[in-house]
């Protein structure tokens, strides 16, 4: 999904704070998610959030943990590591 045209990222506090301690923008999250694997699937709450891995912009790999609203076309990226 984090390929379509259109898709809206939305990014809770926690990542953006993650982000900044790790070093990791926008782009390299957007850029992970468009080439990740899902290796997890979690039941969180009221949805399902999905534990990925991809290359940042350099290469480097990220773990993204996002929600995805398809009815609107939403990733909603929760937590960012290295």
């Amino acid at each position: 999904m984090a390929r379509q045209p259109g898709v809206d990222f939305e990014f809770t506090l926690h990542a953006e704070r993650e982000m900044r301690d790790d070093g990791v923008d926008r782009l390299d999250v957007q850029n992970a998610l468009s080439r990740c694997t899902v290796t997890e699937e979690q039941w969180h709450e009221v949805a399902y959030r999905y534990v990925t891995v991809g290359p940042d912009t350099e290469g480097r790999r990220i773990t993204v943990v996002v929600e995805v609203e398809e009815d609107c076309l939403r990733i909603v990226v929760v937590t960012v590591w290295r």
